[in-house]
């Protein structure tokens, strides 16, 4: 909640017309302008690795996420080298 409200007041800081086109009866679309299909991918990307993490804090032990943080760097590579044809290199 309070990451909520930081960042509310953060947006609202750098647009002051945001929070009053919305009250004046703008649309609350204009929020989400400019977002398109790989925005919202990066949105359910990181809102399932949050919550896929909180379970694993409640359930195992600090060094398990230290593991699957490191894991996360092989399968990341695999993935792209699978979907995109990037190999990584050592240069």
């Amino acid at each position: 909640t309070m990451g909520i409200i930081f960042n509310l007041g953060a947006h609202l800081l750098s647009d002051p017309g945001a929070g009053l086109t919305l009250l004046k009866g703008g649309s609350v679309f204009s929020f989400f302008e400019g977002y398109n299909r790989y925005v919202w991918g990066l949105v359910a990307t990181y809102a399932s690795m949050g919550l896929l993490l909180a379970q694993v804090m409640k359930w195992f032990d600090n060094i398990v996420k230290l593991f699957i943080s490191g894991a996360s760097m092989y399968v990341s590579a695999i993935l792209a080298w699978l979907i995109f044809g990037y190999a990584p290199t050592l240069n």
